[in-house]
């Protein structure tokens, strides 16, 4: 995978010496929220046997914190709850951990072809010429670190604060001295007393790191659509800036016709790949 990833990196000239900088500027955010579930390395494809350890541990890590949501209040919203509103309002926690279980198996499943188009993203930065051209690059690479951004910012806030807050705040009294104390996905009480302490504290912790796992899958799934879609736009830009200077010539003094019609044919075409 290694020898395949770098073979596809030196398929085009580096003519922008900065590209180490740009490439680090477009896949930063991308790379922060993929590390921490383990994917990263599986789709960059350049790792080390540490790396590889460390990725197994984390997917087996994420994958058992998932299941031990999902299984449990999946059989409770689906087999146990009797009451259709209660029902209802566990539909959406419920199938959003389903969606986050299923996009992050996805990413693992597609990680080779994830890793080609990073790549393809790569090689773009190392082949720009144009000062210009390098201009919209980042233009758009800022598009998708702002869209990735909201994104997380979204999730995050709104997220957490219902795993934690909503949770600890929903304490109430029974009987003047036993104080029920709700969990955010029910089901364990089939397994264990999830009211009993430390059995609480613990299922309260892996809900909470459910949730940031759940959150950094689906804000990488926005990052690496954000990133593919704003770098697609960029060279679609360039394409465009290539034509209008199809026939003068102004950016490319002492070229013919051919020549840059011949580079605006293989920009073309690779952007349609």
């Amino acid at each position: 995978m290694h020898n395949r990833f770098q073979h596809l990196g030196e398929t085009r000239q580096i003519h922008n010496v900065h590209h180490e900088n740009d490439i680090h500027y477009t896949m930063q955010l991308c790379r922060w929220v993929l590390k921490p579930i383990g994917i990263w390395h599986l789709i960059y494809g350049h790792f080390s046997h540490y790396d590889k350890l460390t990725s197994v541990i984390l997917i087996v890590a994420c994958l058992s914190a998932l299941c031990f949501v999902l299984i449990p209040s999946g059989m409770h919203t689906l087999l146990r709850e009797k009451d259709i509103n209660v029902k209802v309002k566990l539909f959406g926690p419920v199938g959003f951990c389903l969606t986050s279980t299923i996009k992050y198996c996805y990413l693992g499943a597609r990680s080779a072809s994830l890793g080609k188009c990073i790549h393809h993203v790569e090689d773009d930065w190392r082949a720009v010429r144009d000062e210009d051209h390098r201009r919209i690059m980042l233009k758009n690479a800022l598009t998708g670190r702002r869209l990735t951004t909201l994104c997380a910012l979204f999730l995050y806030t709104g997220g957490l604060s219902y795993h934690t807050i909503l949770p600890l705040s929903s304490r109430r009294k029974v009987n003047g001295s036993f104080i029920s104390r709700p969990l955010t996905y029910p089901g364990y009480d089939i397994f264990f007393d999830p009211e009993a302490s430390p059995a609480y504290e613990i299922v309260f912790c892996i809900h909470c790191l459910f949730a940031l796992i759940t959150y950094n899958i689906t804000t990488a799934a926005c990052s690496l659509a954000a990133i593919f879609v704003t770098h697609a736009c960029g060279q679609v830009q360039i394409l465009m800036t290539l034509l209008d200077d199809l026939v003068e010539g102004d950016r490319n003094k002492g070229t013919t016709v051919d020549s840059r019609l011949g580079i605006i044919a293989k920009h073309h075409v690779r952007l349609l790949r």
